[in-house]
């Protein structure tokens, strides 16, 4: 997993504070993450971000940007304010876009890892669906769907979109070394 980190603070963090991106980016490292690319050094790497992470505390034309960019490319992300600014202040972020796709996270200096954590859980345990896809399918698919649902209690698409990850896409060994050399 790649993870895009902004922030608009650049001051290294005294007392309970907005936290600058190298601060975010080493929280991300100390939960597990290795592939950490910051707005500091590598604004160019956008498209090789699995998700962001952006600080809103302060209004920034390239915080904007970032995530402007992430809703286009349909990438989950995480904006961050501080407990000290109103929610009301930075809730213009989420606006016309999905919760699935965009969360606006409350953080203080003692809350940080616990909503770093959350969220990067939900992401590694399940991936945020964030693309809609339609997909015809014959008769005898349709029952097979219809059986299915009755005993797994899981939707259509959940089927499918569990079958085709379980069974096409984690045993394809090149897609999976194409990860491996993108992740690098």
């Amino acid at each position: 997993m790649i993870v895009y980190v902004h922030s608009h603070q650049k001051k290294p963090v005294v007392g309970d504070a907005p936290l600058p991106t190298r601060d975010l980016a080493a929280l991300l490292k100390d939960q597990g993450i290795k592939n950490v690319l910051s707005s500091d050094e590598q604004l160019s790497k956008l498209d090789k971000a699995d998700l962001f992470i952006v600080e809103v505390s302060s209004p920034s034309i390239q915080a904007g940007y970032v995530v402007a960019y992430a809703v286009n490319m349909r990438k989950p992300i995480l904006c961050l304010y501080h407990h000290s600014i109103n929610k009301k202040d930075v809730a213009y972020l989420t606006e016309g876009v999905s919760a699935k796709l965009i969360r606006l996270i409350e953080y203080g200096v003692e809350s940080i890892e616990d909503v770093l954590f959350s969220f990067l859980r939900q992401k590694r345990k399940k991936e945020i669906v964030t693309t809609k896809f339609t997909l015809r399918v014959p008769p005898s698919v349709v029952e097979y769907l219809n059986w299915k649902q009755q005993y797994s209690h899981k939707s259509k698409a959940a089927l499918i979109r569990d079958g085709f990850i379980e069974e096409v896409i984690t045993k394809d060994e090149a897609y999976q070394a194409h990860q491996r050399h993108k992740n690098e």
